[in-house]
């Protein structure tokens, strides 16, 4: 599915997503996310960041941007897509897969690469948490809290990786 508009998905941005489920559920953020704006890139590095879909459309306008979905059901028109699906028994071989894609275009490229899903929570993080794992020999738990620095809406979903 091609969004048209890259600011909202039936008529509701990531924001309001977002702030309109603070103080009725606990959704497993590990960081305070009041006021946090999901669309923002939110970088882990210097060259890594994550997004949702709206920051990640913005970010295929930027040249100097390679842009990575987790999301395979958001055609913004990313880079390159990877079909990250908890449940599908290929979590680790997906992640493996866009880990060492990540590792091709820090190498070959100059390029800041962005990862994103939906709203930058859960698969894109995972996705960079297992890079800075698998390809900078970061701990889990160290991955996980670098990037909640960066992006404190982040929620930790290593147990997808039984799935």
């Amino acid at each position: 599915m091609t969004y048209t508009n890259p600011y909202t998905q039936n008529s509701v941005s990531s924001k309001e997503r977002l702030h309109g489920l603070e103080g009725l559920v606990d959704i497993g953020c590990l960081g305070d996310t009041t006021g946090f704006d999901p669309d923002e890139i939110s970088w882990a590095t210097d060259r890594l960041g994550i997004t949702d879909w709206e920051g990640a459309y913005n970010a295929t306008l930027n040249s100097d941007y390679h842009v990575i979905t987790v999301a395979p059901e958001i055609d913004i028109g990313a880079n390159a897509t990877f079909n990250l699906s908890p449940g599908s028994g290929k979590v680790r071989e997906v992640l493996t897969e866009a880990a060492r894609y990540i590792n091709r275009i820090m190498v070959e490229t100059d390029d800041r690469i962005v990862v994103h899903c939906a709203m930058g929570m859960e698969r894109a993080p995972l996705t960079v948490a297992w890079y800075l794992m698998n390809e900078k020999y970061i701990g889990f738990d160290d991955a996980y809290e670098i990037i909640a620095r960066a992006r404190p809406i982040v929620c930790d979903r290593r147990e997808w990786l039984d799935w």
